[in-house]
């Protein structure tokens, strides 16, 4: 939608805002995440109009309740209640849990999503879009927090309109994953179709119409950042930093981000500079730094090695901008040297190391590995945020899926079917399938052992390989930008 006019939406607006989230073909189904506030009331009302209005797609609504606040349970039922008298149907989830003492907002947001994610997956089918309220303000505040923060291109492009997550259940807890141990599902598409329209429009749309909302008591309390930040805006827009202005920059930094995602792309697949093992570990060329005329920018380098130590490490999107430019003066040093000195540091679960020839990555073997999970028959699942696993309908009964670690490598040596020349942490940190303490398949192996080792006895690669399959996912298919590379 347009940021521009005041007052309520016009028809003509409110016919595009249909056209636009529920498309010319194909029925959608949506899922509009509802607080309670005047935003997301809005946006549930108003999306709930689109599909009656047209007569295509299906919405239901789910409001969260977090349990950090006596009256979050009265203001589901507000919800509750409202979708009901629109004809919606409506969930209320809630987060369960300890709740963390710092963070919590960030937390919360997290538990969130992956709760309406799970509503996405049980209850919507087909073209599945999770929409959620955000406005150009909330875009405005969002750029002066990050610029507080000293963040680069990805932080200050904002929040994304339209973004696609993988989310899923951690077998340990109720957290949000967006990597680790999960169980493969198709990915949530997230849309926020009021990002270009200011807070007051909806406001005065929602008073047109007689319809009621809830004021949140936390959007006053000083101590959470955002709400600071709010505060404060007004003197900003003396300044001439209104929100229209900040939303804009926004705008037109995404698309320097996209110029710099496709750029960083194309390093990733040169194999003359990077490559990725598909037993999950990745060497850069020392040219990627030394050579002076294929060195690469500075901002390519960060988010091709914030890529790779997100492939390799397996801990999400996390990266501290802040943090990897360390790591990268670390690396960068010396290289004009006949021999420069090795090196060594670590970052997002990933060991970083230097040699003469250039740099290698490869998991921590002691950082958070997965605990051990009970296979079935069909398992299909992401293992440690790095390897897709898929377990056949034949896989034998009371196998456990875990880290290779010392204790296989020891069995798979004494076998000589250990890969020659690849460092133990590659080796220890492979999933491998275990009945107590019998090592039973390590598929990784099976499926490249003619190449690792001519030795390698063809009844340990049918042994290692025969009901499962293990891919590492090297994160070039699925590249798409460094959102929290800030």
């Amino acid at each position: 939608m347009s940021e521009a006019g005041e007052g309520p939406l016009t028809e003509d607006e409110l016919a595009a805002f249909a056209q636009r989230l529920l498309g010319s073909g194909g029925d959608r189904h949506l899922l509009v995440a509802v607080s309670g506030g005047v935003d997301s009331m809005a946006l549930m009302h108003l999306a709930a109009e689109a599909v009656r209005k047209t007569g295509r797609g299906r919405v239901m609504a789910a409001t969260v309740d977090h349990g950090l606040r006596p009256e979050s349970a009265d203001e589901a039922r507000f919800v509750a209640e409202q979708a009901q008298r629109i004809g919606l149907a409506h969930r209320t989830l809630v987060w369960h849990g300890a709740k963390p003492s710092t963070g919590i907002q960030a937390a919360a947001r997290a538990a969130r999503y992956h709760l309406l994610a799970q509503v996405c997956h049980s209850e919507l089918c087909g073209r599945r879009t999770l929409l959620t309220a955000h406005t150009m303000d909330d875009q405005a505040e969002t750029l002066v927090m990050r610029l507080a923060r000293g963040s680069g291109v990805e932080g200050l492009s904002g929040i994304r309109e339209f973004e696609s997550f993988q989310f899923d259940i951690d077998e340990r807890d109720q957290s949000p994953v967006l990597s680790g141990t999960r169980r493969i599902t198709p990915p949530v598409a997230v849309a926020r179709p009021f990002l270009g329209l200011p807070k007051s429009r909806l406001i005065a749309t929602m008073r047109a119409r007689g319809l009621a909302w809830i004021e949140d008591p936390s959007n006053e309390n000083a101590a959470f950042e955002r709400v600071r930040i709010r505060r404060a805006m007004p003197v900003l827009q003396e300044l001439g930093l209104t929100s229209e202005a900040l939303a804009r920059s926004a705008r037109r930094l995404r698309s320097v981000r996209v110029a710099l995602d496709q750029l960083t792309l194309q390093a990733l697949n040169d194999q003359s500079l990077v490559r990725i093992d598909p037993l999950g570990f990745a060497d850069i060329d020392r040219a990627f730094w030394a050579d002076q005329d294929r060195t690469l920018p500075i901002a390519i380098q960060l988010r091709a090695l914030a890529a790779l130590i997100r492939a390799v490490g397996g801990a999400g999107p996390h990266i501290s901008l802040q943090s990897l430019e360390v790591v990268m003066g670390e690396l960068g040093r010396d290289w004009a040297l006949p021999q420069p000195p090795s090196c060594a540091t670590t970052l997002g679960r990933a060991k970083i190391m230097r040699s003469v020839k250039g740099v290698r990555i490869v998991r921590e073997a002691g950082r958070g590995l997965p605990p051990p999970v009970q296979v079935t028959p069909s398992l299909a699942m992401i293992w440690d945020g790095r390897f897709d696993v898929r377990v056949g309908e034949d896989a034998p009964a009371g196998l456990e899926l875990r880290a290779l670690g010392p204790a296989g490598r020891a069995i798979l040596k004494s076998e000589n079917a250990c890969p020659p020349g690849v460092l133990a942490d590659v080796i220890d940190t492979l999933p491998a399938f275990w009945q107590g303490d019998k090592l039973v398949a390590v598929p990784v192996l099976a499926d490249a052992w003619h190449q690792i080792n001519p030795a390698f006895s063809r009844g340990m690669a049918d042994r290692l390989g025969r009901f499962a399959r293990t891919t590492f996912r090297d994160g070039r298919d699925q590249y798409d930008g460094l959102p929290d590379l800030e």
